[in-house]
């Protein structure tokens, strides 16, 4: 029986709430997904790959997250179910990548205060800002489509 194809969920690495939804995806999948920067250098051959399928629609790219499971592309709301079915593969065997993309510049603000009121507030607005990114690049968009071919990293 041959290898799997590797998962890997391609993020926005310019966003703060993005950046935070992928390392939670991560980790829920105890790494089973391998997670980029979308605009990164490693990225880089699967966003041309992504950008040749959808007509170098950059805005389109840049809006949403994405998934490739070998040859299949799916991005919005489309990951969420592979994402979940990896999580609960992930409790009986666990992955082996590492999260290694660098925290966006003025990811983690200040705290106001070193109080525990304080550190709720600031994880409850944590929790709002991604149930607000959530929305607008995942849940209102759905895309689905093949690779010509795969990317060889």
């Amino acid at each position: 029986m041959g290898k799997m194809p590797e998962k890997i969920l391609l993020y926005n690495d310019g966003c703060a709430i993005c950046y935070r939804m992928a390392r939670y995806a991560w980790k829920i999948t105890r790494g089973r997904i391998k997670v980029l920067g979308m605009f990164s250098d490693s990225a880089s051959q699967y966003r041309e790959a992504i950008l040749r399928m959808l007509g170098n629609d950059e805005d389109l790219y840049g809006s949403m997250p994405w998934l490739i499971d070998g040859r299949k592309v799916m991005g919005g709301i489309n990951i969420i179910a592979p994402i979940m079915f990896e999580a609960m593969k992930s409790l009986l065997k666990p992955g082996n990548n590492l999260f290694r993309d660098p925290m966006p510049l003025q990811c983690e603000p200040a705290i106001r205060g070193d109080d525990i009121r304080s550190r709720i507030l600031y994880g409850l607005g944590i929790v709002i800002r991604m149930a607000i990114q959530s929305y607008r690049s995942i849940l209102t968009k759905r895309y689905r489509g093949y690779l010509q071919e795969t990317p060889k990293v």
